[in-house]
């Protein structure tokens, strides 16, 4: 690969890893938890198959959310890159395209790679929220720039 469209895969990356985290803060807010702290980092010599940025969200008061809402909350950043690539929304694809980590299974209450019921539902409510004309859309994509900015 050239350094030019080595440069465009790891700003990609970049992008993906602050719109995923960003999800996460976006709905922490939207169900009115205390600030999320997220940030994104670079991957030191990743794997062929690896993303060259990865992210971590911390979130508090978790206690307080319904099971939907902590399904809703650990799936959100799989469901921002998606929304963010207007890509579907759709179960099977998001844990076919492995977009969620163990870290986000364990948000969301469940097992890695073992949607519930309640993960199906939590996924339709995010399509509606995180979509472009959604309206947590505006606060997805200034997060992800805050990220961005704060990680150079």
């Amino acid at each position: 690969m050239s350094a030019a469209g080595s440069s465009r895969v790891v700003a990609r990356d970049r992008r993906l890893a602050a719109v995923h985290e960003a999800g996460h803060v976006v709905v922490a807010a939207h169900f009115g938890l205390p600030p999320a702290r997220a940030r994104i980092s670079r991957v030191v010599a990743p794997a062929p198959d690896q993303r060259a940025w990865t992210g971590r969200v911390q979130c508090r008061g978790l206690d307080v959310l319904s099971s939907l809402e902590r399904r809703m909350l650990g799936c959100a950043g799989a469901a921002a890159e998606l929304s963010w690539q207007r890509d579907d929304i759709h179960p099977d694809h998001w844990i076919a395209a492995d977009h969620m980590s163990e870290a986000d299974w364990r948000l969301a209450g469940c097992d890695p790679g073992e949607p519930d019921d309640l993960c199906v539902e939590a996924i339709a409510e995010l399509q509606d929220l995180l979509a472009e004309d959604g309206p947590l859309w505006s606060d997805l994509l200034r997060q992800a720039r805050r990220l961005i900015v704060e990680a150079r």
